[in-house]
C-alpha cells in the first residue's frame, strides 16, 4: 500500500497517466500560445513546464513516472517521426553545389563546434551535444545526441539548457540573418542558403525566409531538410565513435549502436519518398512529430527545478554563441568561396 493507504498499482497508473496528460496539456498551451504571439513552441512548452515545476513541485513529484516517460520515450517516437519530413525529390533540386556547402558546412560546425566546446572548457559529451544541435536541427538534434550518449547524472539538465540556449539563439538570428544577407549583397538563392545552413530551428528557418518572399522561404527549409537528412547518420557516429567518455565502440550493446527510434526515423524517410504511404500520412507523420518533441521539451521542463534553470552555466552560453559564429563564419566563406 501506497502513502495515501491506496495500492501501489493504482499510485503507478496514475503516475504514469497524470505525468503524460500534464505534459500534453502543457504542449498544447504552447502551441496556442505560438499560434498568436510566433514564439517558439518548444521555448514556450520549456518556459511553461519549469513554471510548472516551480509552483507545484511537490505535485509534480507525483506524477513524475509519466513525465518521465514524456522525456524519454515520447522523445524517441518524435525523433523517428522526424524522417517524414525529408523529402527527396526537395533535396536533390537544390544542386550539387549548395548541397556541398551545406554539407562542409555542417561537417566543419561538428568538428569545430566540438573543439570549441573543449577550449570553453565543457565536458566532451557536452560539446558534442552542442555542436551537433549547432550543426544539425537544433533542439531536436541535442536531444538526439543526448539519447545516445552514455547516462551521467546532470546530462538531462545540461542538455535542457542547450536546447534553451539554442532555440533563444535561433531567434536571434532568425531577424539578424536577413539582415545580414541583404548588407552583403546576397540574391535570392545565397540568402536561402545561409539562412537554411545556418538558422539551428526549422521554425525560425521557415519564418526567417518567408519574410523576404514565398522562393527564399521554399528554398530555406528544404536546404533545412538536408541538414536534418544527416540526422541518423551524424548520431550513429556518436554512438559508434563513443569518444566522449573514452569508451571503445566495441563496449556498445547494439541497441545503443541501432537505436530502434534512429532506425525507425530511416524507415520513414524511405516509405515517405518511396510512395509506399499516403501523402496524408507522410503529413500526418511530420506534424506528430512535432507535438510528440513539443512534449517531452515540456516534460524535460517538468523535471528541471528553476533554481537549476537560474544557474545557467554562462560558459555554456558563450560556447553555444562561439559555435553559431563559426557555422555562419563557414557557410560564409563557403558560399563566396562558389561564386
Amino acid at each position: 500500500m501506497g502513502s495515501l493507504g491506496l495500492p501501489e498499482s493504482w499510485l503507478s497508473w496514475r503516475s504514469a497517466v497524470g505525468g503524460m496528460l500534464l505534459c500534453s496539456f502543457i504542449a498544447i498551451i504552447a502551441g496556442a500560445i505560438n499560434s498568436v504571439s510566433g514564439v517558439p513552441t518548444m521555448v514556450l512548452a520549456l518556459v511553461l513546464g519549469v513554471g510548472v515545476r516551480a509552483a507545484f513541485n511537490q505535485k509534480v513529484e507525483i506524477v513524475n513516472q509519466g513525465v518521465s516517460f514524456c522525456a524519454h520515450s515520447i522523445l524517441r517516437i518524435g525523433i523517428a517521426l522526424l524522417g517524414f519530413r525529408i523529402i527527396a525529390a526537395d533535396v536533390m533540386s537544390l544542386g550539387w553545389s549548395t548541397a556541398v556547402i551545406v554539407l562542409a558546412t555542417l561537417a566543419a560546425t561538428l568538428f569545430g563546434g566540438y573543439m570549441i566546446g573543449k577550449a570553453f572548457g565543457q565536458r566532451s559529451d557536452v560539446s558534442v551535444i552542442s555542436a551537433t544541435s549547432i550543426a544539425v536541427c537544433g533542439a531536436s538534434a541535442a536531444l538526439a545526441a543526448s539519447a545516445v550518449l552514455p547516462p551521467r547524472e546532470g546530462l538531462d539538465r545540461e542538455t535542457l539548457t542547450i536546447v534553451v540556449i539554442v532555440s533563444m539563439l535561433s531567434t536571434i538570428v532568425m531577424i539578424a540573418y536577413p539582415m545580414l544577407t541583404k548588407q552583403l549583397g546576397f540574391d535570392a538563392h545565397s540568402t536561402a542558403l545561409v539562412l537554411g545552413a545556418a538558422i539551428h530551428d526549422v521554425a525560425q528557418v521557415a519564418g526567417a525566409g518567408f519574410a523576404i518572399s514565398p522562393e527564399v522561404g521554399l528554398d530555406a527549409v528544404t536546404v533545412k531538410m538536408v541538414r536534418i537528412g544527416c540526422l541518423l547518420p551524424v548520431i550513429f557516429a556518436i554512438g559508434t565513435l563513443r569518444n566522449v567518455h573514452g569508451h571503445s565502440s566495441a563496449k556498445l550493446p547494439m541497441n545503443r549502436l541501432f537505436p530502434t527510434f534512429l532506425l525507425s526515423f530511416l524507415l520513414f524517410a524511405s516509405v515517405a519518398n518511396l510512395g509506399l504511404v499516403p501523402a496524408a500520412i507522410v503529413k500526418l507523420g511530420g506534424e506528430t512529430a512535432s507535438w510528440a518533441l513539443t512534449i517531452s521539451v515540456a516534460a524535460l521542463g517538468l523535471k528541471t527545478r528553476l533554481d537549476d534553470a537560474c544557474c545557467m552555466n554562462q560558459r555554456l552560453i558563450l560556447t553555444l554563441a562561439a559555435q553559431t559564429v563559426w557555422q555562419l563564419g563557414c557557410v560564409l566563406f563557403l558560399i563566396l568561396a562558389f561564386r
